[in-house]
């Protein structure tokens, strides 16, 4: 029985920290989105499509943090769809008129 309470304290402990190291990052997510309202205002589309993949890339990193969650496979997609977005975006405002096709290398 003692064991069973031990293991019940662990893992509300476990959450307890998830959620206090989420707080922040989840307040951050929703910094996002006014940006984000932005961008699908201004667009381009291929802009407003990047920037979404790009919050939904966040937040699953963010659903990454529970304890049953993969954050390092999570933190590596994020990485690169924050690349693809800032190489669409750096494309559109070096050349507005273009057709934008992204290639974004592994680094």
């Amino acid at each position: 029985m003692h064991a069973e309470t031990s293991d019940d304290e662990t893992m509300q402990q476990l959450r307890d920290e998830a959620n206090r190291v989420g707080r922040p990052f989840s307040e951050a997510v929703d910094q996002i989105l006014e940006p984000l309202e932005r961008i699908r205002m201004l667009g381009p589309d291929v802009v407003v499509n990047e920037a979404e993949y790009t919050l939904e890339a966040v937040r699953q990193f963010e659903d990454s943090m529970a304890p049953s969650g993969d954050p390092f496979n999570a933190e590596g997609n994020l990485r690169v769809q924050r690349a693809t977005f800032a190489a669409v975006a750096r494309q559109v405002l070096i050349h507005p008129q273009e057709g934008i096709t992204v290639v974004v290398s592994e680094e």
